[in-house]
C-alpha cells in the first residue's frame, strides 16, 4: 500500500528555529524507531526545525531529503475584531458563534467569509491543496471525486512509504486535505504532539485510491524513555 508519513518536527525553539535539546533527544529516539520501517523517501519543511529533524531520520533510514514548499507551517490566523488567532487556537466561543464557517470542506467557499480571515488566509488553504495534488500526481496518484485514481504504470509507487516532516498546523491541514474533511473543524479538534507520526494509508476500492488515517499523533517511541509527558502542551 501507499502510505504517507505526516511527522511533527521534534520540541522547537522558535525564536532561532530549531530543535531544543529536549527535541533532539526526543527526535533521535524517534529516528531509531523509524529505521525499522521501510521509509523510501524524506520530504521536510524548509523551517530550520522540521529540517534538523529530517536530517535526523535521513541518517538511521539512509534516505535522502527533499524541501518541499507546500510542507512550511501554515502562518495565517483567523480574524475576530481586534483580535487574531492561528485557526487551531480559537477559541470555543468564536467556533459556536461561526459554526457554519467550520463545516465547509471546499477552501473556494470560504472566500465569502473574508472578514474572519487574514488576508491571503484562503489563497494559503489552496495553495497547499494544489501542491499536494500535484506532489501526488508525480507519484501517479490523480485527484477525483472521493479519493485518487491511479495512472497507468504506476505499480511500483503502489507499495511507497514517504514521510513528510513539517508542522502541527500543516501536518492537520494535510489530513484534512487527503481525508476531504473541513480544515476549520480539523484544525481545531486534532492536536500533533511535537515528534509524532500520523500516518496515511492509500487503500484501494474498486478503482479509487482512499486516503485513511490508521494513526494519529503517534508518540510511543517515547515510552522507551519513560517520559513524563507524552503529549505537548496545546
Amino acid at each position: 500500500m501507499f502510505k504517507i508519513l505526516i511527522i511533527r518536527h521534534g520540541d522547537p525553539d522558535y525564536e532561532n528555529d530549531c530543535l531544543t535539546e529536549v527535541g533532539k533527544r526526543d527526535v533521535s529516539l524517534l529516528s531509531e524507531k523509524l529505521a525499522k520501517r521501510n521509509i523510501d523517501m524524506i520530504f521536510s519543511s524548509p523551517y530550520g526545525r522540521a529540517k534538523q529533524t529530517a536530517d535526523a531520520i535521513a541518517k538511521t533510514t539512509g534516505k535522502a531529503v527533499e524541501e518541499l514548499d507546500f510542507l512550511e507551517e501554515f502562518d495565517k490566523k483567523i480574524l475576530d475584531g481586534e483580535n487574531e488567532f492561528y485557526p487551531w487556537k480559537v477559541p470555543g466561543n468564536f467556533l459556536s458563534f461561526n459554526s457554519e464557517i467550520f463545516n465547509i470542506a471546499e477552501f473556494s467557499d470560504l472566500k465569502k467569509y473574508g472578514e474572519f480571515f487574514e488576508e491571503g488566509f484562503v489563497d494559503k488553504l489552496i495553495e497547499t491543496s494544489s501542491g499536494l495534488c500535484a506532489f501526488l500526481k508525480e507519484y501517479g496518484f490523480i485527484k477525483v471525486s472521493g479519493g485518487y485514481k491511479r495512472a497507468e504504470g504506476n505499480e511500483e509507487n503502489e507499495t511507497k512509504t514517504l514521510a513528510f516532516v513539517c508542522h502541527n498546523g500543516k501536518g492537520v491541514l494535510l489530513l484534512s486535505v487527503l481525508c476531504e474533511l473541513p480544515p476549520l473543524q480539523v484544525w481545531r479538534r486534532f492536536f500533533l504532539p511535537t515528534s509524532s507520526v500520523t500516518e496515511i494509508v492509500f487503500s484501494q476500492c474498486e478503482d479509487v485510491f482512499l486516503p485513511t488515517c490508521v494513526l494519529l499523533g503517534d508518540v510511543s517511541h517515547l515510552s522507551s524513555e519513560k517520559e513524563e509527558n507524552f503529549i505537548s502542551e496545546v
